[in-house]
């Protein structure tokens, strides 16, 4: 396992396996992505945003 910002990744590192990403709201996505130095591009919407979580762990 790799330990990323408040997320643990299992073996499939391009997947957020964290239950509580949906359950944040898209601000508080967007304050982790800066934390975690997650480039959003052009990302608006909730599931945008996730998506790009995604493939920046890919």
């Amino acid at each position: 396992m790799k330990h990323i910002g408040l997320f643990i990744l299992d073996s499939k590192p391009e997947v957020y396996h964290e239950p509580g990403l949906e359950s944040l709201t898209i601000s508080q996505l967007r304050n982790l992505a800066a934390e975690d130095g997650i480039d959003l591009g052009k990302a608006k919407t909730k599931a945008e945003i996730i998506a790009a979580f995604n493939e920046a762990m890919g």
